[in-house]
């Protein structure tokens, strides 16, 4: 069934789907042909419509006629090839012209991943262990737009005109939409957006487990209505093919929708060796953009909303300690410091260097030491131990030390190795599950 063939009220209700429209009409299509094919709740929601699904036999209007923008023409003979946008892609259009009457404008702001990067590894590699799946930047740039509405709540708000007075629709819950990309069976792609509600109400493991329930029930199509009404601000990842940045449209109802860019080094140092990267302290970035209602926000509080997500997301205010108490994970996150590299690069003939190593060494003899006092010994109750004498920053290391060389003494058979692979060897032989202790043994 074509949206052509619907009456006007059906088709202001399934408008009400806004870019999601798509989607409903490919639900009408198999409700069409097999009505007990789809959900009880589709069911229910077209026979609230009464819509007739036998064959509808109209023809449409002005077959044999060519649109090029908004002209009609009858000759086409200069035309290559011409495929008729139709059902779906009419109403997609149709979203897209209505998106219009938006008046607009986008923000940009450039973060560092690196502090990102650090934290999201340590948290994967406790889920590998304990087979809790995997975490994604979205899922962490996803709560930093939603701890940062906490402090800047007017990208949640939306534009509306009661009694024929525009309004501020001033909302107290956040629905957040995520942008899923769908390669359908014929090859296409098609966007659909449905939302996680009420996300202000969840810790983080809570929303970590909606967000991948949404995402498998829209590639096994079990997306029912109510995900995808009452959206209130969204989430498009372009980055994931390699999009930097991007100014996505504005659906009609909602404050903002926020893009997240690709994650790599600036241009200028894609092609340096990764010595180069570690030794000058060159992090990876995210180009993130707010394209807002300009009616009811203002670019102000549009860049102070993209403030607050990079303050989030280098660690700021307990943003990544608060993610793993509620993950569980009995270890604390890397946080954001200043490189304090030596500026002289003349490597390990600097005296600064000799004794940045030695400081190394000095940190992995006190983890033969006092590592098991790190130690999670209770499966009941886990939760994150801290000792100062087993903290990297106590010895002037930073998160840019990371990916840089250090001196093991030996440890795991290893001459040299990065600071990152020599904390996941001392957490791995000292901490976790089993503390030990040996340094101290006297006999």
């Amino acid at each position: 069934m074509n949206i052509e063939e619907l009456t006007k009220s059906q088709k202001e209700k399934i408008s009400e789907f806004g870019v999601n429209t798509w989607y409903v009409l490919e639900i009408l299509n198999e409700y069409e042909n097999a009505p007990d094919s789809v959900s009880d709740y589709w069911k229910k929601f077209f026979e609230s419509l009464e819509i007739n699904i036998e064959k509808n036999k109209k023809q449409i209007n002005g077959k044999g006629k060519t649109v090029i923008g908004q002209k009609s023409i009858t000759n086409i003979k200069d035309i290559e090839d011409a495929v008729p946008i139709r059902g779906a892609g009419v109403k997609i259009i149709e979203n897209m012209d209505s998106s219009l009457s938006i008046p607009v404008a986008t923000s940009l702001r450039t973060i560092s991943v690196k502090v990102l990067e650090e934290n999201r590894r340590i948290i994967n590699n406790y889920f590998q262990k304990t087979g809790s799946g995997k975490i994604s930047y979205t899922h962490l740039a996803g709560w930093a737009i939603i701890k940062a509405l906490e402090k800047i709540p007017s990208l949640n708000f939306a534009f509306g005109v009661i009694n024929n007075e525009p309004q501020v629709i001033k909302r107290k819950d956040i629905n957040i939409g995520l942008a899923i990309d769908l390669i359908k069976k014929d090859g296409s792609r098609s966007l659909i957006v449905p939302n996680i509600k009420k996300v202000n109400t969840l810790n983080f493991k809570e929303f970590f487990d909606a967000y991948n329930d949404i995402i498998s029930r829209s590639k096994i199509n079990k997306i029912e209505i109510s995900d995808f009404q009452d959206t209130t601000i969204s989430l498009t990842n372009p980055g994931t093919l390699g999009t930097v940045s991007s100014n996505p449209r504005l659906m009609v109802g909602q404050g903002a929708i926020i893009a997240t860019g690709s994650i790599d080094y600036p241009s200028g140092f894609q092609g340096a060796t990764g010595d180069v990267i570690s030794k000058l302290g060159i992090s990876k970035i995210m180009n993130i953009t707010s394209t807002y209602d300009h009616r009811i926000i203002q670019g102000a509080e549009s860049g102070l909303f993209l403030k607050r997500m990079n303050e989030l997301l280098i660690g700021e205010d307990n943003f990544y300690e608060n993610i793993f108490e509620d993950l569980k994970i009995p270890t604390k996150p890397v946080l954001w410091q200043a490189d304090n590299n030596p500026d002289d690069f003349s490597g390990i003939n600097n005296l600064n260097e000799i004794e940045k190593q030695a400081k190394a060494i000095q940190l992995i003899n006190m983890f033969r030491v006092r590592g098991h006092l790190l130690s999670n010994l209770d499966p009941l109750n886990p939760k994150a131990q801290y000792h100062k004498e087993l903290d990297p920053v106590t010895y002037g290391f930073t998160v840019w030390d990371y990916d840089r060389e250090f001196i093991t003494d030996g440890l795991g058979g290893f001459r040299t190795a990065k600071l990152r692979d020599i904390l996941d060897m001392l957490h791995q032989t000292y901490c976790e599950n089993i503390g030990v202790e040996y340094k101290h043994i006297q006999d």
